[in-house]
């Protein structure tokens, strides 16, 4: 028995230019189905390639923040280019990590700009700990926390009907 996986879009796709293209051709290439058919049709496009989207912001970060490191006491015209480009993509990396872990964490009510990271990724956390099933009441009411024991007890809990045979 295993759980469908969810589609979900990712706000940060929005800043990437293949996202576009993307949409538009899966879009034009179902014209003659329902709104709903084409949306279907396009997470299944979009869910493969949402995976190959790099989203490992705390090495980017880090590496931007080296680089401008090294950059730093040089000032001839080159490395000052390099510096104001690298600092310029610091800055929208900040932006997409920030809404990232708003995305996850749910608080909408921040306002725009305020770059308390950590904030969102506690919060998403928390959430995430807060949804995870650690036990199962067995039918004899004890507690069962081992994942084997979760397996044998929650199909015993499961209507017959929908039960592995």
């Amino acid at each position: 028995m295993f759980q469908k996986h969810q589609f979900r879009f990712e706000n940060r796709w929005l800043r990437e230019p293949e996202l576009q293209p993307i949409v538009e051709e899966c879009w034009t290439r179902n014209r003659e189905s329902d709104v709903l058919r084409r949306l279907t049709l396009c997470s299944k496009v979009l869910d493969p390639w949402g995976k190959t989207v790099d989203g490992n912001f705390r090495t980017k970060i880090r590496k931007c923040k080296e680089k401008l490191e090294s950059l730093r006491d040089k000032y001839d015209e080159e490395s000052t280019t390099k510096f104001k480009e690298t600092n310029a993509q610091l800055a929208s990396l900040l932006v997409e990590e920030e809404d990232y872990w708003r995305q996850r964490a749910k608080q909408y009510w921040l306002k725009e700009g305020d770059r308390n990271t950590r904030f969102f990724h506690t919060s998403a956390s928390a959430r995430k700990q807060t949804n995870k099933i650690s036990g199962l009441k067995d039918v004899n009411g004890h507690w069962q926390d081992e994942q084997k024991k979760h397996l044998r007890s929650g199909t015993k809990l499961l209507p017959k009907s929908i039960r592995r045979k």
